[in-house]
């Protein structure tokens, strides 16, 4: 199994976070390592991300930022900060309360080996026959309302891009995650337009692939506010119109 570097934002998750189940992913994976971000926390989350650092520190990196700046700006530093240390041929992202598996990430790898032309796979919710997902139906429904309008956004039919696993190529990660995202918590769309962008005239499918997870389970207190619900649709348009020409070229192509 080729080396995987995996991204992991915080931000007071020092009662969340399910620290043996890292622990024992950790442990039983030696060809994994890891950039933790504290996200300018207040509780006790640098502390515990020290601590797990003492059981790894060959494959552990904390990075600490003195404030939060949102889940964006944690992950980019994250990349950053990891890429130029550790030697690895992938890099992926994860939410910190693990709602999806680390597992996951061996699992994406394997669409890389059977696609030598991806260099970029991502999970996707979709409650389909044999995936386990557990979340609330009103959660549900504003996703696929979003998921429209970003698939409009984009020229492009996604199904979730919210997903918290993501994996790239080293060459691509350091592509996508160089300079800052417009949105704190949208970047994922952001992700996307970048890497469209980047192969104008190539078949952005045999670039990233979307699969199902096989696994998600809501673990709850969430970090985004029910009252971001009324600040998405204006991040998707200054996505939109920062991303105009990139996706105006996707438009063309896609009817072309």
């Amino acid at each position: 199994m080729e080396p995987i570097c995996i991204v992991i934002p915080f931000y007071n998750e020092a009662v969340r976070f399910p620290m043996d189940e890292f622990i024992e992913f950790a442990g039983g994976h030696p060809e994994t390592s890891f950039c933790l971000v504290d996200d300018g926390s207040t509780d006790g989350t640098l502390a515990m991300l020290e601590s797990m650092k003492e059981k790894f520190p060959d494959r552990i990196l904390v990075c600490a930022k003195p404030e939060n700046k949102g889940k964006a700006e944690a992950v980019r530093t994250g990349m950053k900060s990891g890429l130029p240390h550790f030697r690895s041929d992938y890099f992926g992202y994860f939410d910190a309360d693990l709602s999806t598996s680390l597992e996951e990430a061996f699992r994406l790898q394997k669409f890389f080996n059977d696609k030598p032309s991806l260099e970029f796979c991502f999970a996707s919710r979709m409650a389909i026959v044999g995936v386990k997902i557990e979340r609330k139906l009103y959660r549900h429904l504003i996703g696929r309302v979003i998921a429209t309008f970003i698939s409009n956004i984009l020229h492009l039919v996604v199904y979730d891009t919210q997903c918290g696993a993501k994996l790239f190529k080293r060459d691509l990660a350091e592509k996508v995650f160089k300079e800052p995202f417009l949105t704190r918590w949208l970047f994922d769309v952001e992700i996307l337009a970048r890497i469209i962008g980047m192969h104008k005239g190539e078949r952005i499918e045999d670039i990233m692939l979307e699969v199902p997870v096989s696994s998600w389970i809501d673990k709850g207190g969430s970090k985004i506010s029910w009252t971001y619900g009324f600040r998405v649709f204006f991040d998707l348009l200054r996505i939109r119109r920062n991303y105009r020409t990139i996706l105006r070229r996707r438009l063309k192509s896609s009817r072309g």
